[in-house]
């Protein structure tokens, strides 16, 4: 049997340069796996990191990290979990509701279900024409119901962006003397900012969101080459 009629036989296995051949390299898979782990372990010092200025606010004393990567990374992440819970808790509150709106927009059963009930509330609506323009908005308003989490998402996390804003701002104040940058202002100086607490308050906004989204996009792309078609 020639290697044609092997490969039209469902029983066939391509091997692993027959899969490269076809541009099914298995070693993508095993990259993907390495970068999903990288990240995962620059997260556990991520999250100790952003917890700082949460234990500011709060008046905590401070926390001296361990030197070990990723295992003295994660004992780091145990032993604030205990000294310092209010502040895990606040902030990881304050990030759920800042990524939900990820979360929500990944969920495809949740947005079929969503579809599913305006269109049957369309259907009980029928297509009689009313007169009344209120009564309009009103039934166009219950056909929106069903996605309104998805809508409200976007307004929690705006929201939860905006208090970690003020925590950092209060943790990390970026004006050395509000005075001093008044007058600054009227020549263009702008010594008085604290560029490195303007990096720290930017960083402290948006480097857990980013990770999450990296995490994201690498599970993706394993689910996808794992539940690839053969």
């Amino acid at each position: 049997m020639t290697d044609t009629a092997n490969k039209q036989n469902n029983h066939y296995k391509p091997n692993w340069k027959d899969r490269v051949a076809d541009n099914d390299n298995p070693f993508m898979m095993i990259a993907a796996i390495v970068i999903f782990a990288i990240l995962a372990a620059l997260a556990l010092k991520l999250i100790q990191v952003n917890l700082m200025p949460y234990m500011k606010v709060l008046g905590l004393p401070e926390f001296k990290p361990s030197n070990t990567p990723i295992v003295g990374w994660a004992m780091d992440l145990l032993h604030l979990l205990y000294f310092a819970t209010g502040a895990v808790i606040l902030w990881f509150l304050v990030n759920l509701a800042q990524v939900i709106w990820i979360l929500i927009a990944l969920d495809r059963r949740a947005h079929r279900t969503a579809v599913r009930e305006a269109r049957k509330e369309l259907d009980r609506q029928g297509s009689q024409h009313e007169s009344d323009g209120q009564i309009r908005k009103l039934k166009r308003r219950a056909t929106r119901v069903p996605f309104f989490f998805i809508a409200a998402s976007g307004w929690i996390a705006l929201a939860a962006f905006v208090a970690e804003f003020l925590i950092n701002l209060k943790a990390y104040p970026p004006i050395r003397s509000w005075n001093a940058f008044i007058a600054g202002l009227t020549i263009g100086d702008l010594s008085p900012i604290n560029f490195n607490q303007v990096a720290a308050i930017l960083w402290g906004c948006f480097s857990t969101e980013l990770v999450i989204i990296a995490l994201i996009i690498v599970g993706q792309w394993i689910w996808s080459h794992k539940n690839a078609d053969n």
